[in-house]
C-alpha cells in the first residue's frame, strides 16, 4: 500500500517540482508491511506534506521520500533541501499558523493548515507526525508514522476514523451546505456529516453557497471565515437577509476570543475553531440544532 500511496502522491505534485526543477528520489522497500486506513485521508496527508516540501524548496532544489519499518509502524520520512524551519517556530509547526496575509478577503489560498490537518488525520488512524531542522535555509524533515496492526480498522466508519466518545447526531436526510475554499476542510467536514445521514452541498465560494440557500431547503450553514472575494462575515449578513432563523456556525483558523466575538456578532450562532474536534464539533452543532428546534416550536 505505501509505494502505491506515494507513486500516487509523487504523480500529483510533478508538475510543480518540475517547474521548480527539482530532483524528487524515492527510497521504498518492496517488502514494506500493508497499513490499515483511510488510502484517501492518507492521501491528503502525505499530500499536504509534499506539497509543503514543492513549495518551500527553492530552484534546483532536492527532496526525498523514504519508506522503513521502525517497530510495530511504518515511517515515511520527507526530507527537503529548502528553506527550513527556525529553532523558535518548530515547536508549533503543526498548530494553526497565523500566515503573514491574516485578511479574511486574502488573495492567496491557505492558512497553513495543512500540516495542522495531517496531524489531525494521522492521529485518528493511530499515528503521528514529527517535524525537524536545522534552522532556517538547512531544509525540514517531516516523519510520519503509521501503525502496522490492524488497530486502527476498527475505528474506521464509512472511511473516516470516528473520534473517541463519537457524539450521537443523525441528520438523515438533511441538507448541509458546507462553504469552504479550502477542500481538504471542506471535505472533513461533509464527511461528518454524511456519516450522520445528511445530504451536503459543497461550495468553495460564498456566491455559490449563497445560490444553494436560495434553490434548497438547508437546515444548516456551515462556513469559513478567510475566503476571497466575499468572506464568512459578509456572507452571514448577506445569509440573514434571506433566512433569520436558519441555523449556522462558523469555522475558521482565527481562533483568538474578538475573532469568536465577531463571528457572533455578525450572525452566526455558533463558532469553531480549526482544525476542528470532532467530538466538540458535533457536540456544537447538535446543541445549536436543539436549540433551533426548541424556538420554531414556541
Amino acid at each position: 500500500m505505501v509505494p502505491q500511496l506515494v507513486e500516487t502522491v509523487v504523480s500529483g505534485v510533478l508538475p510543480a517540482a518540475a517547474a521548480k526543477r527539482l530532483t524528487l528520489t524515492k527510497v521504498l522497500p518492496d517488502d514494506l508491511p500493508p497499513i490499515e486506513g483511510d488510502p484517501q485521508r492518507l492521501h491528503q496527508v502525505l499530500g499536504n506534506v509534499l506539497s509543503n516540501a514543492v513549495k518551500f524548496t527553492p530552484e534546483g532544489g532536492r527532496i526525498a521520500i523514504e519508506g522503513a519499518v521502525a517497530g510495530d509502524t511504518i515511517e515515511i520520512v520527507v526530507r527537503d533541501s529548502g528553506i527550513g524551519i527556525a529553532a523558535d517556530v518548530l515547536p508549533y509547526v503543526f498548530d494553526r499558523f497565523r500566515q503573514a496575509d491574516s485578511r479574511s478577503t486574502r488573495t492567496h489560498g491557505g492558512l497553513g493548515l495543512g500540516l495542522a490537518i495531517a496531524r489531525h488525520l494521522l492521529e485518528q488512524h493511530g499515528g503521528g507526525i514529527l517535524a525537524s531542522s536545522d534552522g532556517a535555509g538547512r531544509g525540514t524533515t517531516v516523519t510520519m508514522r503509521l501503525p502496522i496492526r490492524q488497530a486502527s480498522a476498527a475505528a474506521a466508519v464509512n472511511g473516516l476514523p470516528a473520534p473517541q466518545g463519537d457524539v450521537a447526531l443523525r441528520m438523515d436526510g438533511a441538507v448541509v451546505v458546507v462553504v469552504d475554499d479550502q477542500a481538504d476542510s471542506r471535505e472533513l467536514l461533509a464527511e461528518l456529516f454524511e456519516q450522520r445521514g445528511a445530504r451536503v452541498v459543497q461550495c468553495d465560494r460564498a456566491a455559490s453557497a449563497l445560490e444553494a440557500l436560495k434553490t434548497s431547503r438547508v437546515e444548516l450553514l456551515v462556513a469559513d471565515i478567510a475566503m476571497p472575494d466575499v468572506d464568512g462575515y459578509e456572507l452571514i449578513r448577506q445569509v440573514r437577509q434571506m433566512d433569520g432563523r436558519l441555523p449556522a456556525v462558523a469555522v475558521s483558523a482565527y481562533a483568538r476570543p474578538q475573532d469568536r466575538s465577531k463571528a457572533l456578532a455578525s450572525g452566526f450562532d455558533e463558532y469553531c475553531a480549526k482544525p476542528i474536534e470532532a467530538r466538540q464539533f458535533l457536540q456544537t452543532v447538535r446543541d445549536m440544532l436543539h436549540a433551533s428546534s426548541s424556538l420554531k416550536s414556541r
